[in-house]
C-alpha cells in the first residue's frame, strides 16, 4: 500500500476542516435565526392573545364582582365569557410554555454551537499555520543542502552574529 505525500495529506486535512467549519457556520446560523424566531413567536403570542383576553377578562371580572357587591346574580353571559377566556387562557398558556421551553432549548443549542464552532476555526487555524510551518521547514532544508553541496563550491552561509567580511 501506498502512502500518500505529505502535502497531499495536508490538503485533504485542511479541506476537511474547511468544511467542517463551513457546515458549523451553517448549523450555528440556523440555530440562532431559530432562537430568533421562538422570541418573535412568544413575543406574538402574548401581546396578540394574551393581553387583550387579560383585558376583557379583567373587565368582565370587575363587572361580575360590581354584580355580587351589590348582591345581583352575576350576568350569567358574562359568566360563560369567563370561563370561555379562562379554558383559552389555559390552551395559550400551554402553548406558550412550550414554545419558551423550545426557544431556550434552540437558544442553549445555538450557544453549544458557536462554541464548537470557535474550537473548530482554532483547531482548523492551527492545522494551516503548522502545515505552513511544515513547509517552511523543508524548505529550509532543501537551502540547506543546495549551500552545503559541493557542487556548489563547499559555500555555507554566514552564520547569525558573526561578522562579514572580518
Amino acid at each position: 500500500m501506498m502512502v500518500p505525500p505529505p502535502a497531499e495529506v495536508a490538503a485533504k486535512v485542511i479541506a476537511r476542516d474547511a468544511r467542517r467549519v463551513k457546515w458549523l457556520t451553517w448549523l450555528t446560523v440556523l440555530l440562532w435565526l431559530a432562537a430568533v424566531a421562538g422570541v418573535v413567536y412568544l413575543l406574538v403570542i402574548f401581546k396578540m392573545f394574551l393581553v387583550p383576553r387579560l383585558n376583557a377578562m379583567d373587565e368582565v371580572s370587575y363587572k361580575i364582582a360590581h354584580q355580587q357587591a351589590r348582591k345581583e346574580s352575576p350576568n350569567p353571559e358574562d359568566v360563560r365569557k369567563l370561563q370561555n377566556w379562562t379554558t383559552t387562557l389555559g390552551i395559550v398558556a400551554t402553548v406558550g410554555a412550550a414554545g419558551l421551553a423550545a426557544t431556550v432549548g434552540v437558544l442553549a443549542l445555538a450557544c453549544l454551537g458557536t462554541v464548537l464552532l470557535v474550537f473548530a476555526t482554532r483547531r482548523a487555524t492551527l492545522r494551516q499555520i503548522q502545515v505552513s510551518l511544515a513547509d517552511i521547514s523543508a524548505q529550509l532544508g532543501e537551502m540547506r543542502q543546495r549551500t552545503a553541496d559541493p557542487a556548489s563550491g563547499g559555500r555555507q552561509p554566514p552564520v547569525s552574529g558573526s561578522s562579514i567580511g572580518g
